[in-house]
């Protein structure tokens, strides 16, 4: 059929068939209108107003919030509906789904960060791998249950860090909220570190020794990153808890204001950021 066979209503753990360009380019729409929505419709709170960067910020992390929320819910149903890692096998209909779902994400984020100038280099490397990864499982129709895996891989810890830096960026005092905070900063650093320290390196030596060169490739630049990742998180966890002292600004210094540690984004570890 034009739209594929890829079915939410109907997944079938039968062999897929390949997902069409007009399927592909539905997905695309579909978070494309997500980002348009998300920087030009819903507000934004006053206190990130203030700063343009943060203002834009807010925005695609918004969205990437929720595509945390979608990838990964797609990608534990998938594991339900067909089972857990079958390397190199072809792709099923949910599998199809959850992948398509998540490289047409990152394909608009990509443009999206890149014409607001939110992207740094780490990040480049990052969305590469998984289009790369992602991408090539849905246009040679394999190794679905790997694609999917790697959605819980690299995304499951995302959305208890969009809600720290959310947190982080009102620079509330609420009790409630830094709580929330400080319970979502914990559940990042224990995912992150589980899912892509312990369970990663295993994962990408089973791709090596059973799935395509593609998603090989792709996984060990994912793997790369998320080492350099983990190095700049156990530091900044360090400085939060006042085992080393944090690096700080000259102006920081000059102006006497207390400073707390703050988790920036996944990329750029934990960020120092004033409260009053």
């Amino acid at each position: 059929s034009t739209w594929g066979s890829c079915s939410l209503l109907f997944p079938s753990m039968s062999e897929a068939e390949p997902v069409t360009p007009l399927y592909f380019g539905a997905w695309c729409a579909v978070w494309t209108v997500a980002y348009l929505i998300s920087f030009f419709v819903l507000p934004v709170p006053d206190a990130v107003r203030k700063v343009t960067k943060n203002h834009n910020e807010w925005s695609a992390r918004l969205v990437c919030f929720v595509h945390g929320i979608l990838g990964c819910g797609l990608a534990l149903i998938s594991i339900y509906t067909d089972g857990w890692i079958t390397f190199g096998k072809a792709n099923t209909d949910l599998q199809n789904l959850t992948t398509a779902s998540s490289v047409s994400f990152f394909i608009v984020d990509f443009v999206f960060c890149e014409y607001f100038k939110l992207n740094e280099w780490d990040m480049h490397i990052h969305h590469l791998g998984a289009i790369l990864g992602l991408g090539g499982s849905l246009y040679y129709n394999v190794c679905g249950s790997e694609a999917v895996f790697a959605v819980i891989w690299a995304e499951l810890s995302n959305p208890f860090l969009q809600i720290r830096i959310f947190i982080g960026m009102l620079e509330t005092q609420h009790s409630l909220l830094l709580q929330i905070q400080t319970i979502s900063t914990i559940l990042f650093g224990l995912s992150f570190i589980i899912l892509r320290v312990g369970l990663g390196p295993v994962f990408i030596y089973s791709l090596g020794a059973s799935s395509h060169r593609f998603v090989f490739i792709a996984g060990m630049m994912l793997m790369f990153i998320s080492a350099l990742w983990t190095v700049r998180i156990v530091k900044g966890a360090l400085e939060m808890f006042g085992i080393i002292k944090p690096e700080t600004s000259e102006s920081t210094k000059t102006q006497n204001v207390p400073v707390v540690t703050i988790p920036a984004t996944a990329e750029n570890g934990f960020a120092a950021k004033k409260v009053a």
